[in-house]
């Protein structure tokens, strides 16, 4: 299947209004879906971050997140509070989950690479069409080339 995708924040100036919505529409359904329905923090930083992929903003960055997303104090350490981290993780395992579920092959795949926290989004062409090829003509090898095959071989 062929896709195009948006990998970086700084790549969503390219795309059309109707790609934004596309999107849009795609993060509404995984927030209504059980995977994220019941988990808030899940769903606030799976929000936030395409949100601002959608909004063409500047990646933020773990402390940002904190900050912004969770409430955290704006000097709380990273290191002793890995809610980032964690919640990122929980929302690739959920991601996965629903993608996984038949019904959704041809949504717009939304993804959270490991180490980042800019999503990918994968488009899959919305009308995809089948083209039917005549199967190729089975070519047989002359006898001098059999020969030298099996020559290899043994």
């Amino acid at each position: 299947m062929a896709s195009s995708s948006i990998g970086e924040a700084g790549r969503a100036t390219g795309w059309s209004e109707p790609e934004r919505q596309r999107v849009r529409v795609q993060l509404a359904k995984l927030l209504i879906c059980p995977h994220f329905r019941s988990s808030k923090r899940c769903s606030l930083l799976l929000s936030f971050v395409v949100e601002n992929a959608i909004e063409n903003r500047l990646a933020a960055k773990e402390r940002t997140l904190g900050i912004e997303v969770f409430k955290r104090d704006p000097d709380y350490d990273t290191g002793l509070d890995p809610v980032v981290r964690s919640t990122a993780g929980e929302v690739r395992k959920r991601l996965a989950q629903y993608y996984l579920e038949p019904g959704h092959e041809e949504e717009p795949r939304i993804s959270l690479p490991v180490g980042a926290y800019i999503p990918e989004i994968h488009f899959w062409p919305e009308e995809t069409q089948v083209v039917a090829h005549p199967a190729p003509a089975r070519r047989f090898l002359p006898n001098k080339a059999w020969l030298a095959v099996a020559g290899v071989g043994v």
